[in-house]
């Protein structure tokens, strides 16, 4: 019996490369396989061919260059400044795919800016100018006057810090040599001590008072000042409810309308009188002090005084 063998085809051949397996297989439109069993074929019974009519190599087995592509922006980042106009950033990967076995990176930038407003900027506040108020403390000689400053250059704005420091001062004045003919300022004497209450009860007062002595004004001098207090200050006192059976202290009424006038030395006297009487003293109630009489003196002609009150000489 003759055996049959396998013939490869005329156009078949093996790949020269290493590592490379190439499957040889009937191609769509050709009608021979890669290798027949005709060489001879079986005939008279005889064993069809051995083996696979296909052979298989390896080819091109390097894989195939994957070129990047850009994955989706991420989150805007934080404005780049801490208020006013910045800019701020956000970020993409080339990772869609990345590239790979050769392949191309992505075409154009990896980052986007953009224009941000970050707020309003704070404004910390800074000192204006000093200005003076009152009047200097002396004539000549160096004294003091009182000076204050407003935070208004610039105020602080949008949570800026305020300005640091006082905003009142004393600042020197009149620091001319003294010639001896200056006016003199009247200043203020000590506080005397608190009278007595107002009242017994209900809620009162008590005075104390001073005097523009220290020096009095003179040669045309300045009264003193009145921003320092003034010639009296008050205390409140017996505020406690009363229950009717308190003392009533007496207290002065008006001063009389028509005055009594008299002439001394060729100066015209005139004086007012009032009476303790707003209200009386009562139950043991305090008398009015002594203040029961208001003298003016008058360098004009007595005639001032009017002429239906009558003159003592």
């Amino acid at each position: 019996m003759l055996g049959t063998l396998w013939r490869r085809r005329p156009n078949q051949k093996r790949s020269e490369e290493k590592n490379v397996r190439v499957t040889l297989r009937k191609p769509r439109n050709a009608t021979p396989n890669p290798r027949e069993c005709n060489s001879p074929a079986a005939a008279f019974g005889g064993k069809e061919c051995e083996g696979d009519g296909e052979e298989t190599q390896e080819c091109n087995a390097e894989p195939c260059p994957i070129d990047g592509n850009w994955g989706e922006f991420g989150p805007w980042g934080e404005c780049d400044v801490p208020c006013g106009d910045g800019s701020k950033t956000r970020e993409r990967v080339c990772n869609a795919p990345a590239p790979q076995f050769g392949g191309q990176e992505c075409e154009g930038d990896s980052t986007e800016t953009t224009a941000c407003w970050a707020g309003d900027c704070a404004t910390d506040g800074d000192w204006g100018d000093w200005e003076s108020y009152g009047r200097c403390s002396k004539r000549c000689a160096g004294g003091v006057i009182k000076a204050k400053r407003k935070c208004d250059n610039p105020a602080p704005s949008d949570g800026g810090a305020d300005c640091e420091g006082d905003d009142k001062t004393l600042l020197p004045c009149n620091e001319q040599e003294c010639t001896g003919k200056e006016p003199v300022d009247g200043n203020w004497g000590d506080w005397g001590s608190y009278g007595r209450c107002s009242k017994r009860c209900g809620g009162g007062f008590q005075t104390a008072k001073r005097k523009c002595n220290n020096p009095a004004p003179r040669r045309g001098g300045y009264e003193c000042e009145t921003e320092e207090g003034g010639a009296e200050k008050t205390l409140p006192c017996n505020e406690q409810k009363c229950t009717g059976r308190e003392p009533v202290d007496g207290n002065w009424g008006p001063w009389m309308d028509k005055p009594h006038c008299h002439r001394r030395e060729g100066v015209c006297i005139r004086r007012r009188y009032r009476k303790c009487d707003d209200p009386k003293p009562a139950k043991g109630g305090f008398k009015c002090g002594d203040d029961n009489k208001m003298i003016e003196n008058l360098y004009n002609p007595c005639d001032d005084c009017g002429r239906h009150h009558h003159y003592y000489e």
